[in-house]
């Protein structure tokens, strides 16, 4: 027996009370529960090793004060083939940009890990090496439990220093009921990915690539080649590219390359301008309801008129009067965009050639850390809607009015003359 019947009545205490712990974990760190307390004494460590339900959520640290092997499998086997959250991760705390020793203290950790991958409904990887990382072409998806129909899968990196470490493993292949829900993946893993494999994924939730850039000796990844790997994946929703640096390739391409993506939202984070304006080129997307640009370079016109209901922008340092002027949509949020200024309102009192304000059905703005603009200047757009639709008519769909504006951390001055105006020509005016 593990315990006499007093050790066992204490326990039994301590497990009540480790239960409330269990229930409060939200994050990764040394010290969530239940690896505060299993190091405390080797008592309180063989009490947790009897609850599997204690260990369905694994943290596992590389690099720095690595989590011990011997560890990690000792808790994976009092998980006794429980559904994981498996996060391996690391101190980002410190100011380490680079680690030679963590590919290979990574690849052992993945060793240990992938006979229970068909246990996993959520396998993470942040690590600083794309190196570290395993390729999405080894994850034995199509092992899964048949109950276990989907799984959030995350590999991470913070710098794209070369292709992932080979593996004396064949690549897998994905069955036609292999569902990922969230997805994200270093940009050269999931360009690894063989256009065969990604076909039988189906991405229910958000895809993310992030961290590309070709190195001097190899061929370059182009703007088509990522396109085409978004395209075979099924199901896909939302969208999230970051920090790549792919090639444009031949112009000619472009006009022989259409591509659909029948996504619902899509985010653009530290992507140069000509990419994101490629994308809008080459690909139809009809259903997009959403679009959030950050720290992007936002140069210039896109060629085409784009369209979506909402169109949020954070951290721009260019001017924006020229990206607005194809955008047709109703709801803009922009936060902490340094060249948001009343050129931006002026944009929004011109009519078109046919008599038409653009965007054409304008009808909410939030505005949060922008100081370069003038509150005299949004009045003056917001009355010029009010003109347009003849005054004092309704809010109404066909409605060429704003109806409501919210400002939040802007150094602008609102005195009550001006909340009153607001108040008397929009529906809705917020101001913090």
């Amino acid at each position: 027996m593990l315990f006499d019947h007093d050790d066992f009545c204490l326990c039994d205490l301590i497990c009540k009370c480790f239960f409330r712990e269990l229930t409060e974990r939200t994050h990764q760190s040394r010290t969530v529960f239940p690896y505060n307390l299993a190091y405390v004494c080797q008592q309180w460590r063989t009490i947790l090793s009897v609850t599997p339900e204690y260990w369905t959520k694994l943290v596992i640290f590389v690099g720095p004060n690595a989590t011990p092997l011997d560890d990690i499998r000792s808790f994976l086997e009092w998980s006794k083939g429980l559904s994981l959250e498996v996060f391996v991760t690391r101190d980002f705390s410190s100011s380490i940009t680079s680690d030679p020793a963590e590919p290979e203290r990574a690849w052992t950790v993945f060793d240990i890990l992938l006979p229970h991958f068909p246990c996993f409904t959520t396998f993470s990887f942040n690590v600083i090496h794309s190196s570290s990382l395993p390729s999405v072409m080894h994850l034995p998806l199509s092992m899964r439990d048949k109950d276990m129909t989907s799984i959030n899968v995350f590999l991470m990196c913070a710098v794209d220093d070369g292709p992932m470490i080979a593996m004396d493993l064949p690549p897998t292949r994905a069955s036609q009921n292999s569902e990922v829900m969230d997805f994200h993946l270093d940009g050269r893993n999931a360009l690894s990915m063989t256009l065969n494999f990604a076909s039988t994924l189906e991405c229910w939730g958000s895809f993310t690539m992030s961290h590309y850039t070709p190195l001097s000796f190899e061929t370059p990844i182009s703007i088509l080649d990522i396109l085409q790997i978004l395209c075979s994946l099924r199901g896909l929703c939302t969208l999230k590219l970051i920090d790549l640096h792919p090639v444009l390739g031949a112009s000619y391409q472009y006009s022989l390359s259409i591509y659909s993506l029948y996504i619902e939202g899509i985010a653009f984070e530290d992507i140069a301008f000509e990419i994101i304006e490629r994308f809008f080129i080459l690909c139809h997307m009809e259903k997009l309801e959403v679009i959030k640009i950050t720290r992007c370079p936002l140069d210039g016109p896109i060629e085409i008129p784009f369209t979506a209901e909402t169109l949020i922008l954070e951290n721009i340092d260019s001017t924006l009067v020229s990206f607005l002027s194809d955008w047709d949509g109703t709801m803009l949020y922009v936060k902490n965009c340094t060249q948001f200024n009343d050129d931006v309102f002026a944009l929004f009192n011109q009519f078109d050639e046919d008599g038409v304000l653009w965007p054409t059905h304008l009808r909410s703005i939030t505005i949060e850390g922008c100081p370069n603009f003038t509150i005299s200047a949004l009045k003056n757009m917001v009355q010029t809607r009010v003109d347009s639709n003849g005054g004092g008519e309704p809010f109404t769909p066909d409605s060429r009015r704003v109806h409501d504006i919210t400002l939040v951390n802007c150094e602008q001055t609102i005195t009550p003359e001006d909340e009153a105006w607001f108040s008397a020509n929009i529906s809705k005016f917020y101001c913090r």
